[in-house]
């Protein structure tokens, strides 16, 4: 297990520098301090990010958890508490993170990955209730489940077919605004299901795409890192394609401080729009972007190290199902499309 992670640390050294990739330019958003409980407490509750806002039925599994010590078998009994102790782990490892939210996600993307070490403690909570409904004391435990389980189940299913309808991430810009994590008022999930449902459509045709978009190649080079606000890759007549909502960023490592040429090819969905491109804060460039396709070409200055460029649309998107004259189902909310990213 040593020898299999060890190359990908050697991975990381040979072609970024250091053994943490393209994270280590990251290594400044660690602190430690007494604002790691604030982002601990919103790992677990923020009412947009929040693993038990998401996934409720999981506040078991730390019940489920404490009846591990009674399980016979030592060597099942001591795997599933070291496990107990990476979850916490893991917990603290993130709440030292200033990005403790993940950028432009849904729900408790940092942690998704904790979920199924906490099913096998929910199992061993549930396991031990007694079903038994003609006791009103049952009856009350089972009803609680119940409505934990549904609301877990919604949220998934708002995360699976509605997602990202209402733009929660980007409007406003959630890593500009992270106060509007802890807005009760405008939650994620509540915004991204009354936006609607993706257009079922849409939906069955980017499943039916799916055996050609695998052996289709991005938008971009292997050099460039799409990172967030991007919708699904399309292809037009051949050329991969992607739209974008008001912003979208990808990542660049720079060997050294140097002036590139960043390449693209775009145009604006329904009616003109501007693009900004920023790197980091610095604003690059502002090209007036059509309804048809241009070729964009802008001088960009990138620092040595990974570089975080974005692509602004001051303007912002809308939905084409907004659009009557569209008669469309599609219920995106669309700004431009990009083809042809490169870097020279």
């Amino acid at each position: 297990m040593s020898l299999s992670g060890a190359s990908f640390l050697f991975y990381n050294l040979y072609y970024f520098g250091s053994f943490l990739g393209g994270y280590n330019s990251l290594l400044g958003e660690f602190s430690f301090g007494s604002e790691m409980i604030f982002r601990f407490i919103g790992l677990l509750a923020s009412p947009s990010r929040g693993l038990f806002i998401y996934t409720p039925i999981m506040l078991l599994s730390i019940l489920g958890y404490l009846k591990v010590s009674q399980i016979s078998n030592k060597r099942i009994k001591k795997f599933l508490s070291n496990f107990g102790v990476s979850i916490l782990t893991l917990l603290v490892a993130y709440s030292a993170f200033g990005i403790w939210w993940a950028g432009g996600s849904f729900g408790p993307r940092f942690l998704t990955g904790m979920l199924p070490v906490l099913a096998i403690f929910l199992g061993l909570f549930i396991k031990d209730i007694n079903l038994d409904i003609k006791n009103r004391k049952n009856l009350f435990v089972i009803g609680f489940l119940f409505i934990l389980l549904i609301w877990s189940v919604f949220a998934q299913f708002v995360g699976a077919f509605y997602y990202p309808n209402g733009n929660w991430d980007g409007e406003p810009n959630v890593d500009y605004h992270p106060e509007k994590l802890w807005d009760w008022s405008d939650t994620q999930l509540m915004r991204t299901f009354s936006a609607g449902m993706i257009s079922p459509g849409n939906g069955l045709k980017n499943i039916l795409s799916i055996p050609t978009l695998l052996q289709t190649k991005d938008i971009a080079t292997d050099k460039i890192l799409l990172a967030k606000g991007w919708y699904g890759l399309e292809l037009w007549n051949g050329v991969s394609t992607r739209w974008i909502q008001s912003n979208a960023t990808f990542a660049i490592f720079s060997p050294e401080n140097s002036t590139r040429i960043l390449n693209l090819r775009t145009l604006s969905f329904y009616r003109p729009r501007s693009l900004e491109i920023y790197v980091g804060d610095d604003l690059a460039g502002r090209i007036a972007v059509p309804v048809d396709f241009i070729e964009v070409n802008v001088t960009i200055r990138l620092a040595k190290g990974l570089n975080t460029v974005r692509l602004h649309v001051p303007e912002g998107c809308e939905r084409p199902c907004d659009i009557t004259e569209l008669k469309s189902l599609d219920s995106r909310c669309l700004s431009i499309s990009v083809q042809n990213l490169t870097m020279a």
